[in-house]
């Protein structure tokens, strides 16, 4: 089983600009990059299923895959590379826990249609969103700042909508999927860069005791 360390922020847009740059900083990204805003950019289209009926016995499955990384060729969502994902709750924090902690599973999909897999299993899409923003990179860590965006009209990149009107965006680290062993070793890696952000964005732990977050 692997496991995915994490911890979790939210910041207004005028804070995204500062808070790019100290991740710069420490990232070693090269100042004239910086400078010219080639910045890395995702585009991450996120799809939730669940059970038809919403039987709600077995737990939701979602695919993932990053438009700015689709081919020239590729025109449609459908024709996307798709990663078929099991994310797991996040496990209630305990004391001294420095991050949030959660299974997942991720398979490539190699062939055939995701879509029509997903449907043979009975499962039916109940969310679609897009993570617009940035994606660095340090060490074993990757900070994902971005913007939720939802889709109006199922499948079309034309009709998707900031979530948050007030423009605030969320700030993610997360670890490379690990074993149970290296669990401590991951989060306190986590926790170091979380410190060095301080000031700019507060970071912390899902407590599904408290939100329900799945």
């Amino acid at each position: 089983m692997s496991y995915e360390c994490s911890l979790h922020g939210a910041v207004p847009a005028a804070s995204v600009a500062p808070l790019i740059e100290r991740i710069c900083g420490l990232s070693g990204l090269a100042a004239p990059l910086v400078a010219s805003a080639k910045l890395p950019q995702i585009a991450e289209v996120e799809m939730v299923f669940n059970e038809r009926g919403g039987r709600g016995g077995n737990a939701p499955l979602r695919i993932r895959s990053d438009w700015c990384a689709a081919e020239s060729s590729v025109k449609t969502l459908q024709d996307l590379k798709w990663s078929l994902l099991f994310i797991g709750q996040p496990q209630p924090p305990k004391p001294g826990q420095l991050a949030t902690i959660r299974a997942v599973y991720e398979a490539p999909v190699m062939q055939g249609s995701v879509f029509d897999y997903l449907d043979l299993l009975d499962y039916e899409l109940t969310l679609e969103f897009m993570r617009k923003g940035y994606r660095f990179h340090y060490g074993a860590i990757s900070i994902t700042i971005s913007c939720i965006h939802k889709f109006q009209s199922k499948h079309d990149l034309s009709s998707i909508t900031p979530l948050d009107p007030s423009g605030t965006w969320l700030v993610e680290l997360c670890t490379e999927r690990t074993a149970t062993e290296n669990i401590p070793f991951a989060s306190e890696k986590l926790a170091q860069f979380a410190r060095n952000l301080r000031g700019l964005v507060d970071l912390s732990i899902v407590d599904i005791n408290k939100n329900g977050t799945r």
